[in-house]
């Protein structure tokens, strides 16, 4: 993995497909895992906007043979 800082302030991140998959994980367990009380303070994030990330990074795998 490796992260920069743009010039126009935009952070890039380089990920293996390993490393994406793995981000899915956590991201999948956070949204479909386990039940939380208040899932904005503990993620971070409103739930809606967390689903929509793992499911934009979801589409990046290549299509099932």
């Amino acid at each position: 993995m490796h992260v920069s800082k743009r010039a126009d302030g935009k952070i890039e991140i380089d990920v293996t497909s390993f490393e994406l998959s793995r981000l899915c994980q956590c991201l999948n367990e956070c949204c479909h895992g386990f039940r939380m009380t208040d899932f904005p303070a503990q993620i971070g994030a409103e739930k809606p906007e967390v689903v929509r990330l793992l499911d934009q990074m979801l589409s990046m795998y290549p299509e099932p043979r």
